[in-house]
C-alpha cells in the first residue's frame, strides 16, 4: 500500500468513527440518510384499494383478473453505488499535473467509503477513450481498498475523452436502479442522450473537477494554450481583459450547462476544485443534501 492510498484509508476511517459517534452525522451517515429508500424491489401483485398510486396498477393482471390489481413493492435494505472516473490526457494540467485527476480519485474514494462503510456495494469503471478499468460492485474494507488502489493508480495519462462507453456501460450494470457519480472535467460532447437514458434507471451525480486557473486564467501576457488530448496549440494573450472575459464567460456556460442536464433528469451537480479537499467538499455535500437542499 502506497502511503497515499494509507493516509487515504485513514481520513476516510476517522469520517466513519465520527459519523457513529454523532447519530448520522458525518459522511457515511448522511449518505444513508439522502440515499435510503432510493432502491425499491418488486415483492407482490394484490387487488387495488383506495389510497392506491395509480401508477403501480398491473395492467396485464387487471385485464386477466377482471379488476384493478397493483404492483407492491419492498425497501431494499441495500443500495449500488458505481463511480466513472476520467483518467483522460485533459485531467493533466497546470503547475501540478496530477491536481485534477488526483482530486477526483479522492473524490471516488471518499464516495465509496461513505457507501460500503453504510454496508452497501460500490463499483468503480476507470475511462478516457473507452473504459479501462472496471472494479465491481462489491462491500467490505478489502473491496474498498481495491477500489483506492485502482482510483489513485490514474495519472491523467489517457487518450481523447469519451463519456459514452462508461455511461452506456452504466446503464446496463445499473438496470436495477443505484447511484452513478461522474467524475470528469466533461470535456467533450454528444453524451447528453446516453445520460438521460441512465436517468431514467439510477440516480445520477456528476462531479466536474476544475483547476482554479482554468477558470480564471492569470494575466501573464502570450501564452500558448494547448489541448493534451488532440495536440493542438495557440498563442493567446492572457492580459487581454476581453480573452479573459470570453474564458470565464465560456467556463460559466459550461457550468450551468451540466446543471441544466442535471436537473433535466432529476440529478445534481458537485463541482470540486482542485484547491479544494475532495473529502470535506463531499462531506458537506451530503450534509447538506440530508437537509434536503440540492445544487
Amino acid at each position: 500500500m502506497t502511503p497515499e492510498t494509507a493516509e487515504l484509508i485513514r481520513r476516510v476511517r476517522r469520517l466513519d468513527l465520527r459519523a457513529r459517534r454523532a447519530a448520522r452525522t458525518g459522511l457515511a451517515g448522511a449518505w444513508r440518510s439522502v440515499h435510503r429508500g432510493r432502491g425499491m424491489a418488486f415483492e407482490e401483485v394484490r387487488p387495488y384499494t383506495p389510497g392506491d398510486e395509480v401508477r403501480f396498477i398491473d395492467w396485464n393482471v387487471t385485464a386477466r383478473a377482471g379488476d384493478p390489481h397493483v404492483k407492491v413493492f419492498q425497501e431494499e435494505r441495500e443500495l449500488r453505488l458505481l463511480i466513472l472516473l476520467d483518467n483522460s490526457a485533459s485531467q493533466s494540467f497546470t503547475g501540478d499535473a496530477h491536481a485534477k485527476i488526483r482530486t477526483g480519485a479522492h473524490a471516488a474514494v471518499a464516495l465509496a467509503a461513505a457507501a460500503t462503510r453504510g454496508g452497501d456495494r460500490a463499483g468503480l469503471l476507470t475511462f478516457d477513450e473507452k473504459v479501462r478499468t472496471r472494479i465491481p460492485l462489491r462491500s467490505g474494507a478489502s473491496h474498498l481498498l481495491r477500489l483506492a488502489r485502482a482510483a489513485l493508480s490514474c495519472q491523467g495519462d489517457g487518450l481523447g475523452t469519451d463519456l459514452i462507453p462508461p455511461i452506456e456501460e452504466s446503464t446496463r450494470t445499473m438496470a436495477g436502479g443505484g447511484i452513478v457519480a461522474i467524475c470528469s472535467d466533461f470535456q467533450c460532447n454528444g453524451w447528453s442522450e446516453a445520460l438521460r437514458q441512465l436517468g431514467h434507471r439510477c440516480e445520477v451525480l456528476l462531479i466536474p473537477i476544475m483547476d482554479p486557473a482554468e477558470m480564471t486564467p492569470p494575466p501573464v501576457g502570450l501564452v500558448r494554450v494547448g489541448d493534451p488530448e488532440s495536440g493542438d496549440s495557440q498563442l493567446i494573450d492572457m492580459s487581454s481583459s476581453g480573452v479573459q472575459e470570453a474564458w470565464e464567460s465560456a467556463v460559466f456556460e459550461r457550468q450551468q450547462d451540466l446543471l441544466a442536464i442535471a436537473r433535466s433528469i432529476g440529478g445534481d451537480v458537485l463541482p470540486l476544485r482542485t484547491d479544494q479537499d475532495a473529502i470535506d467538499a463531499i462531506e458537506r455535500y451530503y450534509q447538506r443534501r440530508a437537509r434536503g437542499s440540492k445544487a
